[in-house]
């Protein structure tokens, strides 16, 4: 009876740390972004994603270098629905060290690029003008428990030593690009 007890009582210990274990991602030199849709039944072609369902995409991108010129900051996400396609154009997503949650995503057919224009606000620790973005913690954004337990490997998180930490999803933070917001954020058609 006592062999029986002890292993009953390792089972139970081992299955309780089996269940704490959660997914891990490398993100060196990657930028996360997370796309909230408002449509149902999308997917994101040609890319690799971390997470895809319940109305919501995370995926990785590779950072451009600086001497690659500006027009290599740009990335292109294809999104598919039934036998629709919707490509959205992002011209800062391939900035380094920079990660997005594009809110309120709505599912249009054809080409769009997404421009936003926030206000400058002057950063008195950086001595310059800056874009005045908001930033949400990955815990603000809406998604289930098992992406709010991703542990992101060489996350990058500022450019002080140590430039690259591990860190939990709902650790990082993110600019909210929020496009049902007429006034800072447009969906310019491409023809």
């Amino acid at each position: 009876m006592k062999k029986f007890i002890y292993l009953f009582t390792y089972l139970f210990i081992i299955q309780s740390c089996n269940a704490q274990k959660h997914d891990t991602v490398d993100i060196k030199r990657k930028n996360l972004l997370v796309f909230n849709l408002l449509n149902d039944n999308i997917k994101l072609s040609l890319r690799e994603s971390i997470y895809s369902k319940n109305k919501t995409i995370v995926t990785s991108s590779i950072w451009a270098n600086e001497d690659m010129g500006t027009g290599f900051f740009a990335r292109k996400f294809i999104f598919i629905q039934k036998n629709d396609t919707m490509y959205l154009i992002c011209n800062y997503c391939g900035r380094g060290g920079h990660n997005y949650y594009f809110k309120n995503l709505k599912f249009q057919k054809g080409g769009y690029e997404i421009n936003y224009n926030y206000s400058k606000k002057y950063n008195e620790k950086e001595k310059r003008y800056e874009n005045d973005l908001k930033y949400v913690l990955g815990a603000q954004i809406k998604t289930p428990k098992e992406v709010q337990g991703v542990l992101l490997k060489n996350a990058y998180v500022s450019p002080k030593k140590p430039a690259f930490q591990d860190l939990y999803f709902k650790d990082l933070k993110f600019y909210e690009i929020d496009l049902q917001d007429k006034i800072n954020v447009q969906l310019k058609q491409l023809e």
